[in-house]
């Protein structure tokens, strides 16, 4: 290693301190970075996985004798590891907003078959109780129920295990009010509907 050698990597270091320092990430101009240079790496970096010094010269409507040049800087700059730190920086940003996608979703889809669900109890308890429930409710109702489980992480489907036995409830206890004994009723007639 040559004099040269030596100072540019001193320069280098304090260069990367200053980057550090300031809260500045890789992929933003260094300070000995010409503006010139600097378009033509964010040009490049932003080629992604398909980046070449041929293509980003192509794409700054230079000549190919140019990749040389691009070359220098690529080299002087660090482009390569400056690229892959803002390939990395890009992937956890898509992995962030596709977790926040999926999160926003899942509430969503509980909101929703929460709702649904309400809609049929209300639906329900207009419904006589010595009529049996429409159908159709109960399947809407059993659709919701599916969905809220499944958004909520939990099987779409009652098991033995994760069943939960509303018949014993309307017909051992009641809460003292006519209008909640007929809820418990509906819900049990529901449930032994739905039951494994």
């Amino acid at each position: 290693m040559n004099e040269n050698d030596e100072i540019d990597q001193d320069h280098d270091l304090k260069e990367n301190d200053y980057m550090e320092e300031h809260g500045l990430d890789s992929w933003e101009q260094r300070p000995s970075e010409p503006p010139k240079a600097y378009n033509a790496f964010c040009v490049h970096r932003d080629m992604g996985l398909a980046r070449s010094l041929a293509k980003t010269a192509e794409a700054l409507n230079h000549p190919p004798g140019y990749k040389q040049t691009l070359w220098e800087w690529s080299t002087k700059y660090f482009w390569q590891s400056r690229c892959r730190a803002y390939d990395q920086h890009m992937e956890r940003v898509a992995q962030l907003e596709k977790e926040n996608v999926i999160r926003e979703m899942i509430n969503r889809h509980a909101r929703d078959a929460v709702k649904i669900q309400q809609m049929v109890m209300e639906s329900l308890e207009k419904t006589p109780l010595e009529s049996a429930p429409p159908r159709d409710l109960i399947r809407v109702w059993q659709q919701a129920v599916r969905a809220e489980r499944a958004s909520r992480g939990l099987p779409a489907e009652s098991t033995k295990d994760n069943y939960v036995d509303y018949t014993n409830a309307a017909t051992k206890h009641y809460r003292g009010d006519e209008k909640d004994r007929a809820k418990d009723e509906k819900l049990a007639m529901l449930n032994s509907m739905w039951s494994p």
